[in-house]
């Protein structure tokens, strides 16, 4: 997991198409950017936005075939990370959405308005969550980046 603001995103060496998710990012005006699925290169890189209001707590998800790059607009939550490794015969796996889910619990760290998190696939995350503060409203970017073809 990276977690960081946008402008350091150079630092960390990551493969091309990162570089395209995080140019579509830094080009939106966020208060024009509706909410839906956002294509940017195909099926190889593409974003969802959504707005929402955080929750107490949310399962640990993991994705096998897709990076996530989450990025909050406007707002702010938390997300959860575990360094437990997902599992490799999980039979609920959806693999049309890429995403399965596991019981546990992990570290909960602050991502606000203008931080991203990476997420590599098979890294267990819960994102949504309230920050410190309570409930909050969030208007966030998820850009999946295809990892493997």
């Amino acid at each position: 997991m990276i977690l960081d603001r946008l402008e350091n995103r150079r630092a960390y060496g990551l493969p091309a198409a990162f570089d395209v998710a995080f140019r579509w990012l830094e080009g939106r005006d966020w208060s024009e950017t509706a909410s839906g699925r956002w294509e940017i290169d195909g099926d190889r890189v593409y974003a969802v936005v959504s707005e929402y209001a955080t929750k107490a707590q949310g399962p640990l998800e993991y994705h096998r075939r897709y990076a996530d790059v989450q990025f909050v607009a406007m707002g702010e939550e938390e997300i959860e990370w575990s360094p437990e490794a997902a599992p490799s015969d999980d039979a609920g796996f959806d693999a049309q959405r890429d995403v399965g889910f596991v019981e546990g619990r992990g570290w909960r760290l602050p991502l606000a308005a203008g931080w991203f998190a990476v997420l590599l696939p098979g890294e267990l995350h819960a994102p949504g969550l309230d920050p410190q503060g309570g409930t909050a409203a969030v208007l966030k970017a998820v850009v999946k980046v295809l990892w493997e073809d």
